[in-house]
């Protein structure tokens, strides 16, 4: 039965006919927790229904919830019909380790779309958690059966966690282990088994740590995954797969049952911090950065210009939105990248002027001829072409982020200010989660506090979002000011090293976040300076000297006088 409105609708897979032959069976292994997994799953079901053949889907849910799989395929999608499915326990559960978050949920909906339209899909849970054979081999079995009883020339997609996909036997810590995929290829003997890992470029992912620690946890990935596709491995470069499905950089998806566009009004996210998703903000944001990549690295600039993927989408604009956009961009090249983004006062005002406008109103800054007209031409654009996007990238790093400062946001905020012998702000903190933000992905304006965030730089999220979040408060003047201080008192007529204040707010949100971390994750964290190689750059004297003099007073073993003693002893260049 060919289903032809299926086309449209399917991401092109670079490498997908490699994997995707009349009666291939995929066996896809993830790393839960991610938004990319199942949507990439999902992206190859749709490809493997373009011609019309049957497709089989296995997912590693609980049997036991078959039924209601079943019943909100059949439905119409609408709110009750979620409401049912994720009434079951499984979705439920204690510990939500990533096989039922937002995104897993995503993922039925669309299959269930699919269906809709007249898709021959079935979608099988395989999971028995209390088999008493083991989960693998009962996995094995569900789908050999499944299989064995699916119409001829249709193709089977399998999503588990990327242990239970494997055709080889043996882990690091139990070389007995038969995965899953192993066993069903010895059932399935004549099939054509395909097992690709889902390699991901690094990102944030929701999974559970030991001691029932379920949050966003940062994770490290390959760059050579940062391109989407499909790659089939020689025989002898395989090591338990078949190939790889890149996905490229990789987000945290949160529970499905959690309602996380709505703050607990108790939490520490909502006493310490006022995160919004402004149109306006991100606008003036893109349009700084599209200037500034347009124009290059020109003698004015200090940075190299950050990538705007979204230039590439400037042929999706009609000749109406172009001219308009056009303009706004040549405000912003003449008037707008001439000045830093993060010091200058102009822009530093015109940001505040944005936040307190009312509604659509916007402010006349002054210092750009047009600005105002310009802007707010552009804005029905933006929020027409790009906007969606942005806004739910922004929603997810505020879900994955806010958890994370819920639980341990009281304990740094605290300590934080306890070490610069200073104080939180009175007012929880405004911090905008935008496309974009300066070059280094944050920065932090005062009068008012107003932190702004990027929610496209995998290394601003999840744990390391939580650190940066916290180093961003640091550059608020009750936090700053008392820093300040005390370096001018220790270094008294020698002065300090002109960026020793700012090296200490990276080492100290980082050492402290490490801290409060290390019950949930241990040593696994790495704090942004090392992990983006800021200790081995310019400031590399700084940070040694702070690593051994100020580190030891963050963990308790000395006291702030030896510890500025310390740093004045290493820093401090001769009198005379």
């Amino acid at each position: 039965m060919p289903v032809p409105a299926l086309a449209a609708d399917c991401p092109e897979i670079p490498g997908a006919e490699t994997a995707l032959r009349p009666g291939a069976v995929v066996l896809l292994g993830e790393l839960h927790g991610t938004a990319e997994a199942p949507r990439a799953a999902g992206d190859l079901v749709c490809r493997a229904l373009q011609g019309g053949a049957p497709a089989l889907v296995g997912l590693e849910i609980p049997r036991a919830e078959q039924g209601r799989l079943d019943a909100f395929l059949a439905s119409d999608g609408g709110a009750a019909a979620r409401a049912a499915l994720l009434a079951g326990d499984f979705w439920r559960r204690e510990d939500q380790d990533g096989r039922t978050s937002r995104a897993m949920a995503e993922l039925l909906e669309r299959l269930r779309g699919l269906r809709a339209e007249g898709a021959r899909l079935t979608v099988l849970a395989i999971d028995e958690p209390a088999a008493a054979a083991g989960r693998d081999a009962a996995m094995a079995a569900a789908l050999a059966t499944a299989i064995g009883d699916a119409p001829p020339g249709g193709v089977t997609v399998v999503l588990t966690g990327n242990l239970h996909n494997r055709l080889a036997p043996g882990t690091p810590w139990d070389p007995e282990y038969e995965p899953m995929g192993l066993l069903l290829a010895r059932r399935l003997s004549e099939a054509e088994i395909v097992s690709l890992e889902l390699a991901h470029a690094g990102g944030a992912a929701w999974f559970c740590m030991g001691g029932g620690s379920c949050a966003a946890h940062s994770v490290r990935g390959s760059p050579a995954a940062a391109e989407s596709g499909i790659e089939i491995l020689l025989p002898e470069e395989r090591e338990g797969t078949t190939g790889r499905y890149r996905i490229g950089p990789i987000t945290a998806s949160p529970p499905a049952i959690a309602d996380p566009a709505a703050a607990a009004e108790d939490g520490a996210s909502a006493r310490l911090f006022r995160f919004e998703i402004d149109p306006r903000i991100a606008l003036h944001h893109l349009l700084y950065q599209w200037a500034r990549a347009e124009a290059g690295r020109g003698e004015e600039f200090w940075q190299v210009p950050l990538d705007v993927p979204e230039r590439a989408d400037a042929d999706r604009l009609t000749p109406e939105q172009r001219a308009r956009w056009e303009a706004a961009l040549d405000v912003y090249r003449r008037h707008v990248i001439v000045q830093d983004l993060p010091f200058a006062d102009d822009l530093l005002r015109l940001k505040n002027a944005i936040v307190r406008a009312e509604g659509e109103a916007l402010p006349d800054p002054g210092f750009a001829p047009g600005w105002r007209e310009a802007f707010a031409a552009a804005l029905p654009v933006y929020r027409e072409i790009w906007w969606p996007a942005h806004e739910a990238r922004s929603r997810q790093w505020i879900e994955t982020v806010r958890p994370l400062v819920d639980r341990h946001g009281d304990e740094l905020a605290r300590r934080v200010a306890d070490t610069y012998a200073g104080a939180w702000p009175e007012e929880p903190i405004r911090v905008d989660v935008s496309p974009y933000a300066s070059h280094h992905g944050a920065y932090t304006s005062t009068r008012p506090n107003h932190v702004t965030i990027t929610n496209a730089e995998p290394s601003y999220a999840g744990e390391s979002g939580l650190e940066m979040l916290f180093h961003e408060a640091s550059h608020t003047p009750p936090l700053t000011q008392p820093l300040l201080r005390t370096l001018d008192e220790a270094f008294g007529d020698r002065r300090p090293p002109g960026d020793l204040w700012h090296v200490a707010i990276f080492v100290t949100a980082g050492e402290l976040t490490r801290q409060v971390l290390a019950a949930t994750v241990g040593e696994r964290y790495t704090r942004y300076a090392t992990a983006q190689s800021l200790d081995r750059g310019r400031w590399k004297p700084l940070f040694a000297a702070l690593d051994d003099a100020w580190v030891p007073y963050l963990r308790g073993e000395t006291t702030r006088t030896e510890a500025m003693a310390a740093l004045v002893a290493a820093l401090a260049a001769p009198d005379g």
